[in-house]
């Protein structure tokens, strides 16, 4: 891994609240982050996951407001996620305009999102990711 892609996913953790300490011969050992704190690599597999569908992703200090409102999953997830969506004002099919999710069921909401997007937006589908404020 390149010293900026390092550095890059150094920001994205120090954004989680997780410090990532400088290893041996001053670069960092993700590798042994990601396995020490497998939250943070979570968290940036969804984040790159998100990415590649197209989403302008932001992570934000924020606790759950409660659950999913979304999860076939597990009911007891919380929602730590906010997509918001751009839809046509014409849409007739009840657009996603705002989702609270869990990390789960994130990729669908933006999935939908992106899909349902009004064709003259000049907005990003952005996607908020709630990291706990320490």
């Amino acid at each position: 891994m390149s010293a900026l892609m390092d550095e890059h996913l150094a920001g994205l953790l120090a954004d989680a609240g997780i410090t990532v300490e400088p290893g041996s011969g001053g670069k960092h050992r993700l590798d042994e982050h990601r396995a020490a704190h497998e939250s943070a690599a979570e968290l940036l597999d969804l984040a790159d996951q998100l990415t590649q569908l197209g989403a302008d992703v932001r992570l934000v200090e924020a606790d759950p407001p409660g659950p999913c409102t979304w999860c076939d999953v597990d009911p007891a997830h919380l929602a730590d996620v906010t997509v918001y969506g751009d839809p046509a004002d014409n849409d007739p099919t009840e657009p996603l305009t705002v989702a609270e999710t869990c990390r789960v069921c994130a990729p669908r909401a933006a999935r939908q999102a992106l899909v349902e997007q009004s064709p003259t937006s000049g907005k990003p589908i952005v996607v908020e990711i709630g990291v706990s404020p320490r």
